[in-house]
């Protein structure tokens, strides 16, 4: 093997090219974009030898040449995410070199990674110099003067980049090579290349007759990209598991960096522990334990207002508008998609919630909000039926004790049945009683929903979402349809003997999850809030108070044994629930269906 380093004029990287093929070199390796003019014209001089590009992803048409390139970009926004969690301005400088290639993709990912956490301004200065160390060291120090206090940068010269940074006690985040020896207690983490992934499938293919005319590229998902951390420096607390996650999820392809935020949910600078007002929080009834309330207002010296809606598409039909003076929000799965595609709630700021890396797995890349950029979970649960036994006996666990005239009958259930004032959830459970999935956007199975409903409402004493349990213990009713965490916790106060379940036709399960509006009056209040509901003993204390299930899973070793050990809180078998999904311009059908049933 033979090296040509260090060729920053391109005559000389053009001879050494040629040289190496005239002399009979089966493999010539051109590292670096800018020389690719130079390989392009001498390559179809040597139809024999095999011309590799670096860092470019096009062949030219050459049946000789090999191009590979990193996707720098994936990296970038992995190191761009963890930066928003660093900075405290909310201003990161990035030094690059000329505007080519792999520094433009490592930038652009670096940008957009730092947006998507919060940072509030990523500012890029081109040296125009892949090798001038004092240019770079200018451009850092300017970034400096600009209030950043977070660095980046590509290119052999981030060497007097770096510099800066360490003369400073400022963060720095590498790429192309572990940089953590040119600043050792200041390097967060570096954006490795292993150009071997590609290297090695070229000369493969070249061992089997094929001597180009394709281009690799390394990432994260094949392990041509590696994020390495310097354990040296300490991240933020849960910054760096966030990030490993984010990590896989660009790697299997869950998360798409370049997913587009919707026009208008712009990124806020809210800082750890930052109020800017009191907090107007929209949320289901009996779903907040008033000691946590308490216990956040006396910790950050605001108050709390809290305000309660029956179902999503009221609380939409209220906030939609804007103007409705609300922070913080408690949608469920479907409705959270339907709020990102309307550009109505926040991303989810790094540094005001180092707490979100505290949410399990199963819920930390939700398919209603992929990577959970503008939500984190609340609470889980199921939805099904109440009863009490007490007076009914044993009922066939199923659907019909709300739908079916002869169960009434039999029951003696008329006028004692309540049904959620919920459009999804009421014509859900009639599609499950007739055997569809509550999801359909068939017109025809929908009418027979309606149909359904239509014939229960002179058998149903209210359509309900807030006091469904409390009747049922009063005895003003016998059968609810409602949520399980609520059932629980009402039938506690009762006297005679209840269950619920979930019925063998099938049912909901429902992930409702924390946002903040995008016209919020107090947004980092809101995350403060949230950041202080996902503390692993508040989490807790959450459950134990409403019954629900916790996707906080730092939670559990303090959820009391009682409830994480209750099947009907957290249900060991899964397969006769379905989630609600957004079904788009159908959900109007949803809503006018059911308005007119109950009509």
């Amino acid at each position: 093997m033979s090296i040509t380093d260090g060729t920053f004029i391109i005559e000389d990287a053009a001879a050494a090219i040629r040289g190496y093929a005239e002399d009979g070199v089966e493999v010539v390796i051109a590292h670096g974009t800018q020389y690719g003019a130079s390989l392009m014209e001498i390559a179809p001089d040597f139809p024999d030898v095999t011309f590799a590009w670096g860092t470019a992803s096009d062949t030219q048409g050459l049946d000789n040449v090999f191009a590979y390139a990193p996707a720098a970009d994936e990296g970038g926004y992995v190191n761009g995410w963890i930066a928003s969690s660093l900075t405290e301005t909310g201003v990161i400088g990035v030094v690059g070199p000329i505007e080519a290639g792999d520094a433009v993709a490592y930038i652009n990912g670096f940008e957009a990674g730092a947006l998507a956490g919060g940072a509030a301004e990523v500012n890029i200065t081109y040296t125009g110099s892949f090798g001038d160390v004092a240019l770079a060291a200018e451009a850092a120090e300017a970034h400096l003067s600009n209030n950043a206090d977070v660095l980046t940068g590509t290119a052999q010269m981030v060497v007097g980049a770096v510099g800066v940074a360490a003369d400073n006690d400022i963060p720095w985040f590498g790429t192309q090579a572990n940089q953590t020896s040119l600043a050792p207690d200041l390097v967060v983490a570096s954006q490795v290349y292993h150009w071997e992934v590609a290297l090695e499938e070229m000369l493969r293919l070249r061992d089997g007759g094929v001597v180009g005319g394709q281009a690799f590229e390394v990432n994260l998902a094949n392990g041509g990209l590696v994020i390495e951390f310097n354990d040296a420096f300490v991240l933020p607390a849960g910054v760096r598991d966030e990030a490993e996650r984010l990590i896989e999820g660009i790697g299997a392809g869950t998360v798409d960096i370049w997913a587009p935020a919707p026009s208008g949910a712009d990124e806020v600078a809210c800082g750890l522990d930052e109020v800017d007002g009191d907090l107007n929080f929209y949320n289901w009834s009996e779903y907040m334990d008033p000691d946590l309330i308490t216990a956040f207002q006396d910790q950050y010296g605001v108050t709390v207002t809290e305000d309660f809606y029956p179902s999503n598409e009221e609380m939409f039909g209220r906030v939609e508008a804007g103007g409705s003076g609300y922070d913080m929000i408690i949608p469920s799965d479907y409705m959270v998609s339907i709020l990102i595609s309307e550009s109505m709630i926040l991303p989810v700021p790094a540094a005001a919630v180092p707490n979100k890396p505290n949410v399990a797995d199963t819920f930390a890349d939700p398919p209603y909000d992929p990577g959970a950029v503008y939500t984190a979970a609340y609470q889980w649960g199921t939805t099904g039926v109440g009863v009490d036994i007490g007076i009914t006996g044993e009922v066939p666990h199923t659907w019909g004790l709300l739908f079916d005239a002869e169960l009434a009958e039999q029951f003696d259930l008329s006028g004692k049945i309540t049904i959620l004032d919920d459009p999804r959830e009421t014509m859900g459970a009639a599609l499950k009683y007739l055997g569809y999935s509550l999801n359909s956007t068939s017109e025809s199975e929908l009418a027979e929903a309606e149909a359904v409903i239509a014939d229960a409402v002179s058998r149903v004493a209210a359509f309900d979402s807030d006091q469904y349990d409390e009747l049922i213990v009063t005895g003003e009713s016998v059968v609810g349809h409602g949520y399980s965490g609520n059932f629980l916790w009402g039938f506690e106060e009762g006297d005679s003997e209840y269950t619920y379940f979930v019925p063998d036709e099938g049912g909901t399960i429902w992930v409702d999850n924390m946002a903040v509006l995008t016209d919020a009056p107090h947004p980092c209040t809101a995350f403060t809030f949230m950041n202080f509901l996902l503390d692993a003993e508040n989490g807790a204390q959450l459950t134990n108070y409403n019954w629900y299930a916790s996707p906080n899973a730092a939670s559990e070793q303090y959820i009391d044994p009682e409830v994480l050990e209750n099947p009907i809180i957290y249900p060991t078998d899964m397969s006769l629930l379905e989630f609600i999904e957004d079904t788009g311009d159908f959900e109007i059908e949803y809503t006018d269906a059911l308005s007119r049933a109950r009509s």
